[in-house]
């Protein structure tokens, strides 16, 4: 727990890999309850607020239950731990990941709502953000960038709402959520740091399962 709060005190990119059992359990432990512990939190005040909490759009009707569970997880970790690693090609696929997931918010479906279309404007959204500052993403304090690419991850969340028609307070709550996924978004990026891509993806994964099982 030391090396951990030392981390997210002070986060490093060229950390060694620590593969020990104790440190990746803990890993697993915190990664699955943190952000658990956020939401029922969250979700929990409001509720006895008495809002009326707005559902999350899904796209179970177009994809099988097995593509919700592993597909979303590997493409948000392309796109918000991949470049904790910092490279051109990290960053290239990361901020076309980025860019493809929060155009959802203006298309609807997430994955099956004017793919082609999303799919070019992350492409040319990618090629021109690293042209224009590549260099710049590849030199800026590392603690700057690990904190910048978690509170976007949790603000990404945003999108799993139909926002036209959402009245104030379920602003305020799809906001309070989306805020409320960035302890959980710190601790993905000390996993994928410390463990590698795979145990973040993996984790993620598992995180995931209880939420799409029930909206399936």
């Amino acid at each position: 727990m030391k090396q951990l709060w030392q981390y997210i005190k002070n986060p490093q990119e060229n950390c060694p890999y620590d593969f020990s059992l104790r440190t990746m359990l803990l890993s697993v432990m915190l990664c699955l309850l943190v952000p658990l512990f956020f939401k029922v939190l969250t979700v929990s005040v409001f509720i006895i607020a008495g809002v009326d909490l707005p559902a999350m759009t899904s796209d179970k009707s177009v994809f099988p239950l097995c593509f919700l569970i592993i597909v979303p997880p590997i493409i948000e970790e392309l796109g918000f731990r991949l470049p904790l690693k910092r490279s051109r090609f990290n960053l290239y696929t990361s901020v076309a990941v980025i860019a493809f997931m929060f155009s959802a918010i203006f298309a609807g479906g997430l994955y099956s709502e004017h793919l082609l279309c999303r799919i070019v404007f992350a492409i040319i959204s990618s090629a021109v953000i690293n042209l224009i500052g590549g260099k710049w993403l590849l030199q800026v304090r590392f603690k700057d960038f690990f904190y910048s690419i978690a509170i976007l991850f949790a603000m990404l969340h945003i999108a799993n709402y139909s926002h036209q028609t959402l009245d104030v307070s379920q602003w305020l709550y799809v906001v309070c959520y989306a805020c409320a996924k960035i302890p959980g978004s710190i601790l993905y990026g000390y996993a994928r740091i410390k463990h590698g891509m795979l145990f973040s993806i993996v984790i993620h994964i598992i995180n995931n399962i209880p939420s799409i099982i029930v909206l399936a």
